[in-house]
């Protein structure tokens, strides 16, 4: 088991992550795709891939909804520090996503380095013709959300505050219990912040 400062013990594994290798998400178009993509947001295409035919992948890789892609452009987009956005161009394959089988995506978050980044990103994105969120105070994070063309749902954020293994943002009162075994009490009741999840003026500074 490998520790932290505080003497929580978290399990070791045999590699380290470097953050999110890559989401991958689909569109029915990736001409838009790009042109949102690099030209709007400013990734550069990291790789740009088309699947022969017949997918060698198909029923072994891809798994349900998309076992056949058969033909499909597969581009992936550099959203920084080695992270990337990929994208598999579906046509007008008919989908009828089971999240049970095939996982589920959300939205997709990119970090800034700065408030003020994130109020150019903002700034930039309306330029574009592209509508935004105000900036949303998490207390957590600071957030701007908005839609690609293909209707994903995605998000600019900056952490507001160093949130790490051994100083992290406790919001949730009851924990699931692997957390609270994980954390211990006493981490617990030092990072504790009290207040109502997505009502930032319930916030009275109060913490454990």
């Amino acid at each position: 088991m490998g520790s932290t400062n505080n003497g929580v013990s978290y399990p070791d594994v045999p590699f380290k992550s470097t953050g999110m290798h890559h989401m991958a998400l689909v569109t029915r178009n990736m001409d838009e795709t790009v042109k949102f993509w690099s030209g709007v947001l400013g990734c550069k295409m990291r790789v740009m891939l088309k699947l022969p035919d017949p997918d060698p992948y198909a029923d072994n890789t891809w798994g349900e909804p998309f076992g056949d892609l058969s033909g499909s452009r597969h581009y992936f987009f550099d959203i920084g520090n080695g992270d990337s956005v990929a994208f598999f161009d579906i046509g007008e394959q008919e989908v009828v996503p089971n999240s049970m089988h095939s996982g589920f995506a959300h939205h997709v978050a990119m970090g800034v380095a700065s408030l003020e980044d994130l109020e150019r990103a903002k700034e930039h994105l309306n330029a574009h013709g592209i509508e935004t969120s105000e900036v949303v105070d998490h207390l957590f994070c600071k957030s701007v959300y908005f839609n690609s063309p293909e209707g994903h749902y995605l998000e600019y954020a900056v952490h507001t505050g160093p949130w790490e293994g051994d100083a992290p943002f406790i919001q949730d009162v009851d924990l699931v219990p692997n957390a609270k075994n994980m954390i211990g009490q006493e981490m617990f009741d030092k990072n504790l912040r009290v207040y109502t999840a997505g009502v930032s003026d319930t916030y009275d500074g109060v913490e454990g």
